[in-house]
Formats: C-alpha cells, sequence, structure tokens
C-alpha cells in the first residue's frame, strides 16, 4: 500500500496522504521516502503542499522533525478548518510551516498564518495576512496584518531582534533598540496599541489583551 505519494505541481510538490492509515505508519513512510530522494530535495526549497487527511498539530511537528532531521529546507502548507460554533459555518485558514533557517533573500508568504520552525537571518522576509509565530530569532523581517485588523494580529519570536516588524499599517524599525534586553529564548510579541507597535514579553495579560 503506497501510504504517501508525491506529485510535482509548477513550483509546488503535492504530498498526498492515505485517508485511513494509522498515522505513525505514515511517519515512517514520509521518511524513508524523503531519505529515498534526499538529493533532489537538498537543494530545492521547494514547498510541500499536504493533501489527503486532516492533521493535528502533533501530526504537523512530526513530519517537521522529520524534514529538518533529513536536512531538508523546506515550507509545508496546510490547510486548516477552523469551526465557529455560533454560527455553525466553517472558514478555511491557510497557515504555512516553514521548516528550517530563512537566510537572506529568502522570503516566506502567506494568505494566512506562517509558523516558522527556525531562525529568521538578517535579509529574510516573512509576511502574513494574519499572525507570525517564529520558533527562532527573529533578526529579519516580519510583516502581519496584512489584510486584517492589526488590533488583533501579532508577531511572536524566541528571540526578537528584527532589522524592521510591520503589524498592518504600522512599521517599527528594530524595536528592540530602545528596550531593556530580556535575553535569548524568551518569547516576546510584537503588537499593536494606541496606533503603535509594542513589544513585550509573552504572558496570559498581554495575550488577552489582544485577542
Amino acid at each position: 500500500m503506497n501510504l504517501v505519494t508525491f506529485k510535482g505541481q509548477a513550483d509546488t510538490i503535492i504530498v498526498v496522504l492515505d485517508e485511513i492509515a494509522p498515522f505513525r505508519e505514515i511517519a515512517q513512510c514520509f521518511d524513508n521516502k524523503l531519505q529515498e530522494y534526499k538529493s533532489f530535495f537538498k537543494d530545492a526549497n521547494i514547498p510541500m503542499k499536504i493533501k489527503g487527511r486532516d492533521l493535528t498539530e502533533q501530526d504537523k511537528q512530526i513530519l517537521s522533525e522529520i524534514l529538518t532531521k533529513n536536512d531538508i529546507n523546506t515550507c509545508i502548507h496546510c490547510e486548516e478548518q477552523t469551526v465557529n460554533t455560533a454560527t455553525k459555518n466553517s472558514q478555511g485558514i491557510n497557515t504555512i510551516y516553514s521548516v528550517g533557517i530563512l537566510r537572506s533573500g529568502q522570503e516566506v508568504v502567506s494568505v494566512g498564518n506562517a509558523i516558522i520552525l527556525g531562525d529568521v537571518n538578517p535579509g529574510a522576509v516573512v509576511k502574513a495576512d494574519n499572525n507570525i509565530i517564529i520558533m527562532g530569532n527573529l533578526n529579519g523581517r516580519a510583516y502581519a496584518g496584512l489584510s486584517t485588523s492589526c488590533e488583533r494580529t501579532f508577531v511572536i519570536a524566541y528571540g526578537m531582534n528584527p532589522e524592521q516588524v510591520g503589524i498592518g499599517e504600522y512599521i517599527a524599525n528594530s524595536p528592540k533598540a530602545s528596550r531593556k534586553y530580556v535575553g535569548f529564548n524568551v518569547p516576546e510579541i510584537a503588537y499593536v496599541n494606541e496606533h503603535r507597535i509594542y513589544v513585550d514579553e509573552v504572558d496570559f495579560k498581554t495575550l488577552q489583551s489582544i485577542i
């Protein structure tokens, strides 16, 4: 049984996953396929789009770790469904997962959310219509809220030292220069309040005021 199928499509690789097999078997097959075609993926940097089954956050994390283990620097595109319990309607939210370090000249663009599993180096850019979460250092540029209300939009990074950060119509250059140094590996959040961009450590009170 072919649990994982790779299909080339323009500038994207479609990854079709079996919809009924146990995920652990799919993950193993995904790993085996990547090792088989490792020489192709190594320098390709071609986005992957997952189809065939719904994935949990844990499933996505496992696939991302497999990519990292195989030294493959690419993006995983997943289409998520968010159910509005008040109206019983479904709204599609697109989230792009970028695995690996974003280097100078590289750019990730999302029509929804962007989650970066790695550092964003100087000269690299992340753009998202909604929110941006960087599980690493933000040393490049990040622009969130390109098509949504900036009042509920944010950029989170585990090391906030950007060349520039933008939320909606507001732009700030190196906001960390005017703040007290809080150290590395401390999650920080950039958000808009009273027509200005602020950067604070992530805590429940800050998130509650935004979300």
